[in-house]
């Protein structure tokens, strides 16, 4: 219920799903540990059944994958070579979801580019440290087997 009503009043003030799943959390009294699922991931589900898939933004209607706009992105950038320093610099500064977003650009422009593929594990791997989810955690280690499966030749 508490979730839920925090997801209602962030809707009403107009908050997008990734601000509502950053700021409704648990008070520390009903806080019994998110061993199994995320109370963001609950956010999640509530705020899109309410509002629906549709996020606002007049881009999302259309079919447009996002591997083609990170391409044109990647482009822009000078190619993957300075896209994966910026990776690298994030990781560094602790900014390990960006890092981790960054990845996914650079390999849909070069799927097997190795420095960006050890970038992408090294923030799953930083990412597992950090958790005590068991879903979480077994989807990190889906995205470093699958990272580490594109680094073979």
């Amino acid at each position: 219920t508490y979730v839920h009503d925090g997801v209602v009043a962030q809707l009403n003030q107009g908050a997008s799903v990734t601000e509502a799943m950053r700021k409704v959390q648990l008070p520390d009294d009903l806080d019994v540990g998110e061993a199994y699922g995320r109370v963001s991931w609950s956010v999640r589900g509530l705020y899109e059944g309410y509002a629906g898939w549709f996020d606002g933004n007049p881009a999302t209607m259309y079919p447009v994958d996002e591997e083609d706009a990170y391409r044109e992105l990647i482009g822009l950038a000078g190619g993957v070579g300075p896209v994966a320093q910026r990776t690298a610099a994030l990781l560094d500064a602790g900014e390990t979801l960006k890092a981790l977003k960054l990845t996914d650009a650079v390999l849909a422009v070069d799927p097997h580019h190795q420095a960006t593929l050890e970038l992408r594990v090294a923030a799953l791997k930083k990412l597992q440290l950090e958790s005590r989810n068991l879903n979480e955690t077994g989807w990190l280690q889906y995205g470093m087997r699958e990272a580490e499966k594109a680094m073979k030749p």
